[in-house]
């Protein structure tokens, strides 16, 4: 299953988090060190809708991160939660060959 979460719901996750008040679909959630929203289960870190572009041209940079579509999503499925196989098919198609 994938989700988006925009910045507004992140952004009220974390409080509630923080507060030690999550509600049920936050339970199984911690901030860490750097205020990242984190799903303690798995480490996968939220992201939220206006942080998609910045996170995959950050990977992207990293020569180690580049491949092939579908083993560049399999590594960011594995680390974030947000991000859809569709924003890593669209944010490909919008780099330079």
């Amino acid at each position: 299953m994938h989700h988006k979460f925009s910045d507004r719901v992140v952004e009220e996750a974390i409080g509630l988090v923080e507060a030690g008040r999550p509600t049920e679909k936050w339970v199984g959630f911690h901030v860490d060190e750097h205020g990242h929203l984190i799903q303690t289960a798995s480490k996968r870190r939220v992201i939220s809708q206006s942080q998609i572009v910045p996170l995959l041209t950050e990977l992207y940079a990293q020569p180690s991160w580049k491949s092939g579509r579908d083993r560049f999503y399999k590594r960011i499925a594995e680390q974030y939660l947000g991000v859809t196989r569709r924003d890593v098919m669209e944010f490909l198609r919008r780099q330079k060959v």
